[in-house]
């Protein structure tokens, strides 16, 4: 389940500095620094393999994780099938093992704790396990490096596109300042619960998920009661709604715990909890003292004096579309496609509101709208769109034989000649003599020379006989 909020967009007028900066520093973290893990990684693994480590540690680190069946199973069988590097792998990433082997007698002093100090050393020059915040071990440095560092690109990708979804927001209605110190000081309440139910845990923690937690519980807490939109998923499932912002804090909070407690994977669904409830609580906290939210920045909108009455007009119709009133919508559309015609977008958004109900009232009124535009005006494409569906779904040809002649003017290509003939034919058996028809039907008439001779000669004769031809007048097709 996501439930994201959809209230703002930016403002690229007044950029949100700190967010990008903050994005920009984790990205250059995981490319200048995190990226060479990999050759890092296999520094260590062919350190321990050539030193024969192996042959004293592994019976030894098979009865350390004796309690982790899934885990020596797996070990076990990559052992059976000649695959040492697996169990490498597992035993040089598992801290808790490091003090199962200082406690092993004749350790202390030996040529087995001189090797292993110097693949340890190479061991935690990995970025996640040098500094990443480790519970059993705890640090205030760890603690703040961990807020910058990132499993792999997916991990990254994920949390900058969430610090950005809450960061431009709230750096607006906060301020910089406050902004930044809310970011670093929930991060720091995301590592505090974690340590507290993680406190025996071997485990590094790393990512800015925490910090960004801390974000999303601010969010919600500087809106408070306000009603705002959010977009949902569950499954395949997905949607919009308004809620009061503080209700959906309970959600949030109860999916993390729910998963912490019950989920067993790699998340860190604790960080995620303390990060939302030191968000929540701090900003709370502020508007108690008294801290000024800069209230213009809680909404999208354009101050009313800065708003043309079509801005005001196409935001509501977008307000109705978000909150999926989609009465309000269609009865709106048809009121903006009369008082703005030829309008692109207010004709687009009525025809995919309609699009599915031709027995709907309005469904006619709109089809009418798009299809009586000048072909000087509009998409031919989307107008053909639309008429193939009317003629589908009504059986019939528009009333208006002005509407049927600019629509053949229009479809003088060959890939609507079908829909232009048919249209064509319509008006001449009405013996339509406009003088607009005169250059359609010519036009027509050599399109079709070399595909129906007949109707090429009828369109001609119809034209010479009923409208005289004007010099200048005949329709080209663009």
């Amino acid at each position: 389940m996501l439930i994201i909020p959809v209230e703002q967009k930016p403002d690229w007028r007044r950029p949100p500095l700190v967010t990008l900066f903050l994005i920009l520093i984790n990205c250059l973290i995981f490319i200048f620094y995190q990226l060479p893990d990999d050759e890092r990684i296999e520094k260590a693994l062919s350190s321990y393999q050539e030193s024969g480590l192996l042959e004293h540690e592994e019976e030894l680190y098979l009865r350390h994780i004796r309690y982790e069946p899934w885990l020596r199973a797996a070990l076990l069988e990559s052992r059976d099938a000649g695959d040492t590097e697996t169990i490498v792998v597992s035993l040089l990433h598992d801290l808790s093992f490091d003090e199962a082997v200082r406690e092993q007698p004749g350790f202390e002093g030996s040529e087995w704790q001189a090797q292993r100090e110097t693949i340890e050393e190479q061991r935690n020059a990995i970025s996640y396990i040098g500094f990443g915040y480790k519970p059993s071990d705890p640090s205030i440095i760890d603690a703040i490096t961990s807020m910058f560092l990132h499993g792999d690109f997916g991990h990254l990708f994920g949390n900058m596109l969430f610090l950005f979804i809450f960061g431009f927001g709230l750096e607006a209605t906060l301020g910089r300042k406050a902004y930044l110190g809310i970011y670093l000081l929930t991060g720091f309440g995301a590592t505090i619960l974690y340590q507290l139910v993680e406190w025996n845990s071997f485990s590094y923690g790393v990512g800015a998920s925490g910090a960004i937690s801390g974000l999303m519980g601010s969010y919600l807490a500087v809106y408070g009661l306000k009603r705002i939109r959010f977009f949902m998923t569950v499954g395949f499932y997905f949607n919009n709604f308004s809620a009061p912002a503080a209700v959906v804090f309970p959600f949030w909070l109860g999916k993390e715990l729910l998963y912490g407690l019950f989920g067993g994977d790699s998340v860190n669904q604790w960080a995620h909890a303390g990060g939302l409830i030191s968000g929540f609580g701090l900003v709370y906290l502020m508007k108690m003292k008294g801290f000024v939210i800069q209230e213009t920045a809680l909404t999208e909108e354009e101050p009313e004096n800065l708003e043309t009455p079509y801005q005001k007009d196409r935001r509501q119709l977008e307000s109705y579309m978000t909150d999926l009133q989609l009465f309000k919508a269609m009865s709106l559309c048809q009121q903006l496609i009369e008082k703005y015609p030829g309008d692109r977008y207010f004709l687009q958004t009525a025809w995919n509101l309609f699009e599915e109900l031709p027995d709907h009232a309005l469904y006619s009124p709109v089809v009418d709208s798009i299809l009586s535009l000048p072909v000087t005006e509009g998409d031919s494409e989307f107008v053909a769109r639309v008429y193939r569906n009317y003629r589908a779904a009504k059986n019939v040809l528009p009333e208006c034989d002005e509407t049927c002649c600019t629509l053949a003017e229009r479809f003088l290509q060959p890939q609507w000649q079908k829909e232009c003939t048919e249209l064509v034919i319509h008006l001449t058996r009405k013996r339509y003599k406009a003088e607009q028809f005169g250059p359609v039907l010519r036009t027509l008439s050599r399109q079709m020379r070399n595909i129906d001779k007949e109707k090429s000669q009828y369109f001609k004769a119809y034209a010479d006989k009923f409208i005289p031809e004007q010099a200048g007048k005949e329709t080209v097709p663009a």
